[in-house]
């Protein structure tokens, strides 16, 4: 969950991933109408749910920073989900991507995305890496290195988001 990444990455650096999701969506469904071929781009409803009482309230902080960001989804209580759907779910995760860099592969970079998201990390990392090739440098990469700082390590972030964030 995004709540739960900002304490390991802190809310800047989440607030910039969320706001660089929403732009390579959007960018996905504007490709999808320049192109002669129908590729069937539909925005999906996804249903991330709590395995438990106890992750109610996570889930309505989640719900609560999203909404926050502009995205479109509604917060649907236990009766609100049996009265949808046919089923339930035991659990749900999230993962940041990656850009890889390394230093025995000069010139190459490794993009790692993740399962149904693969299709939104590879329009965001691809663009990404593009831009740091093209113009030298990009000031999201440190966002998705295979290094990037944690808390912890947040001074190596202090350029970047005096940079973006001003």
């Amino acid at each position: 969950m995004f709540t739960k990444l900002i304490n390991s990455f802190g809310k800047d650096y989440i607030d910039r991933h969320l706001q660089l999701l929403s732009g390579a969506i959007n960018e996905i469904e504007s490709a999808s109408t320049t192109v002669e071929i129908d590729y069937e781009f539909s925005r999906r409803d996804t249903l991330y749910s709590a395995s438990c009482e106890e992750d109610v309230a996570s889930l309505l902080a989640e719900y609560n920073l999203l909404k926050q960001h502009g995205f479109e989804l509604s917060f649907l209580t236990k009766k609100d989900i049996e009265s949808k759907y046919p089923f339930s779910r035991p659990a749900a995760t999230y993962g940041l991507p990656i850009i890889g860099i390394y230093d025995e592969y000069p010139n190459c970079y490794f993009l790692f995305g993740f399962g149904d998201n693969g299709t939104v990390y590879s329009q965001l990392l691809s663009k990404i890496i593009v831009e740091d090739i093209v113009e030298g440098s990009s000031p999201d990469i440190v966002l998705y290195l295979q290094d990037r700082p944690l808390l912890a390590k947040k001074f190596k972030m202090q350029p970047y988001l005096s940079q973006v964030f001003g």
